[in-house]
Formats: structure tokens, C-alpha cells, sequence
């Protein structure tokens, strides 16, 4: 299945790389200003005389924060001759475009942190993983007496990925989880949990919350004192 670049897109001098981000939905609050870095450092190579003589040539896909819909611009970038995608947030667009990553031999620069429990050769992931993130931020509350943890998440892979650890450590150290709550992406009306995170009396709310869910939560958090 996996379809080698063409002798036109070899010999033209030109390099194509996808940009694959959501531009628009909820995730975009996160993802926009990658492109433009994405593109700026293009830029900036290409002024640079490019690589090994060639121009990069960037090609931007909306994936418009729909992991199914990423993999349809998946395709459309490898029917392009892209083999490098700097793109994905989430771990479920990540995942909805690794088949495709495999079966046209395409890399993808993956941006943010992820759950672990994954390793593809397709990808590289830059990011953290909760080891490295979220257990010592735990650790840290811990020593600072937070007895009592409220979970509030995004669902999806991430977020529920990391609690489990969470709920582990809490576990471990005799600590307590007050509340446990997940929200669809682009979840907006937070009143109700925020009464309950009131009620739970939880020392800490751990956030595992993304796109423009935070602005919404975090305007409604601070509003309720």
C-alpha cells in the first residue's frame, strides 16, 4: 500500500510538507498559532537556501477538530507526495491518522503531550508523557498537603489516560479523589460542575481539559470565586 513519491515531485526541487492542524471547532484555540510557526520556520528555511537545495513547499489541511476528518486529509496530503506531516493535538486525531501514516510511509511530527502507551516509527513525539508531566505535578500537591483531587477532563484518550495515574499516585499516597467528570470537546456550560467541585471540597481541581473548553471553565471557575 505504501505509495513512493513521484519522479516529478522528486526532480521539481520542491519538498512538500503538510501542515495538518484544526483551524476552526474548538481545538483551533490550540492548534492556529502552530501553523503559524509551522510556516514561519518553512519560511525561514527557505530563505535559507531550503534543504539540500530544495524549497520547501507547505500544504495546510483543516482538520477542523474531527480526528475522522483528519485522516480524510491524510490522504489528500499523501495523494500530494507529502511524506512529513507537522500536525495533530489530540490523541484521537493522532490515532485516526496513524494507519494512514503506515500505510504511505509518511512521518508525522506529533506537538504536544500524550498518554504514552503508543510507539509508531511513524511518528515523533515531542511532547511529554504523564510520567514526565502529571505524576510530578501530583507528587509535588502531595507535599504541598492537597489531600483531595478533583478530575475534570476532556473525553477522550488523554485525559482519561492520565487520571487512572492520577487516581494510582492518590491511591499510593492515601490521598482521595473528590470527583471524577468528563465533558465532551467543545463542552461550554460548566455552572453544574462547578457547584459540584464547590460540594466535593477538593483541595486541587486537576485539569485535563483542552480547546476552548479552559477559556469557558476557567471564566466560570474564577466568576464562582
Amino acid at each position: 500500500m505504501t505509495k513512493a513519491p513521484t519522479i516529478a515531485a522528486l526532480d521539481c526541487g520542491i519538498v512538500p510538507v503538510g501542515i495538518l492542524h484544526s483551524l476552526s471547532s474548538t481545538i483551533a484555540v490550540s492548534e492556529s498559532p502552530l501553523v503559524e510557526a509551522t510556516l514561519m520556520a518553512i519560511a525561514e528555511i527557505n530563505q535559507a537556501g531550503g534543504v539540500l537545495g530544495r524549497q520547501i513547499k507547505a500544504i495546510v489541511e483543516n482538520g477542523a477538530s474531527n480526528p475522522d476528518l483528519c485522516a480524510e486529509k491524510t490522504r489528500k496530503l499523501a495523494e500530494k507526495d507529502v511524506r512529513t506531516i507537522f500536525g495533530a493535538w489530540t490523541s484521537a486525531a493522532r490515532k485516526a491518522v496513524l494507519p494512514l501514516l503506515e500505510a504511505f510511509d509518511i512521518l508525522l511530527w506529533y506537538p504536544v503531550e500524550y498518554e504514552g502507551l503508543e510507539c509508531s516509527p511513524q511518528i515523533f513525539y515531542t511532547g511529554t508523557c504523564p510520567n514526565q508531566q502529571v505524576a510530578p505535578a501530583v507528587n509535588w500537591l502531595l507535599q504541598q498537603q492537597k489531600r483531595r483531587f478533583f478530575l475534570l477532563g476532556s473525553d477522550y484518550v488523554f485525559p482519561r489516560t492520565a487520571n487512572k495515574l492520577i487516581r494510582a499516585l492518590l491511591k499510593q499516597r492515601g490521598a482521595q479523589v473528590a470527583g471524577e467528570v468528563y465533558v465532551d470537546l467543545g463542552f461550554a456550560d460548566f455552572a453544574g460542575i462547578v457547584a459540584q467541585i464547590q460540594r466535593s471540597q477538593a483541595d486541587v481541581v486537576f485539569s485535563t481539559l483542552n480547546g476552548d473548553s479552559n477559556r469557558a471553565f476557567y471564566q466560570q471557575y474564577g466568576g464562582a470565586g
